[in-house]
């Protein structure tokens, strides 16, 4: 009689935990619902959400529109290049049925690097990772052969771009070279760009590593490597990579 009634009283305490557990999470899932209600109202967010089976996808997807939201607003906004969507977006997930729901969203203020309260861009800072590149260049030099002597002198925004390595480095610093005039026109680079044999190509990856600077033309060049190169050595496979072009 005494086994029975304690594991009646243990069935019982885990039906109750059990009920317990169930309506936390319900409780937690409204609460999130609530807040993505409260952002997708209020006119300073940009968002985007995507369900799919898998919940790394769902997540992947949805920063992916994002970020070319992202990109469309501040093209709009003083034709301005985006921030990295990983560096500012915030993500809310949830279950749904048998699926994940990702729910991403960004504040119009931190969309573009140095902008305002208003969401304008403003004036751009020095760079300093790239002040220091040229510090640390030698003052002079040595021809020693030939060779050396015929090799091609880097555009002056190549030899600015150069040593950077990640995306907002490289945003603040193509950002300056049209301020100066040194560069022509930027942009973010799409299948539909026209002319694209015009531009010089920079591709950084998903996490905002600078990958490749491609020299204009049909035939490029790897300024990273100084050799033969293209813009289909980096497309497909599971890395996410995007580029910018530069006229120079």
């Amino acid at each position: 009689m005494i086994a029975y009634m304690k594991q009646h009283y243990a069935t019982l305490l885990l039906a109750l935990l059990t009920l317990f557990a169930g309506n936390a999470a319900a409780q937690q899932s409204s609460e999130l619902k609530k807040e993505i209600n409260n952002i997708k109202k209020n006119s300073q967010y940009i968002y985007h959400e995507s369900t799919l089976p898998d919940k790394s996808e769902a997540l992947n997807s949805a920063m992916e529109a994002l970020q070319g939201q992202m990109n469309s607003w501040a093209e709009k906004n003083g034709n301005a290049i985006a921030n990295n969507v990983e560096s500012v977006a915030k993500k809310i997930e949830l279950p749904r049925g048998n699926m994940y729901r990702a729910f991403v969203y960004v504040h119009k203020d931190n969309i573009i690097e140095g902008a305002g309260s208003n969401g304008t861009a403003t004036a751009t800072p020095k760079v300093p990772a790239v002040e220091t590149a040229v510090q640390k260049a030698p003052a002079t030099i040595t021809i020693n052969s030939k060779k050396e002597a015929e090799k091609p002198t880097l555009p002056k925004a190549i030899e600015r771009i150069l040593p950077l390595t990640d995306y907002d480095a490289l945003a603040a610093c193509i950002k300056e070279l049209k301020a100066e005039g040194v560069i022509k026109k930027f942009g973010r680079y799409t299948d539909e760009t026209p002319n694209i044999e015009t531009y010089a190509l920079v591709v950084y990856d998903i996490d905002g590593n600078i990958e490749a600077i491609l020299s204009p033309g049909a035939q490029r060049t790897n300024y990273k490597t100084g050799q033969p190169d293209s813009l289909d050595n980096y497309r497909g496979g599971n890395k996410k990579r995007g580029a910018l072009i530069i006229k120079l």
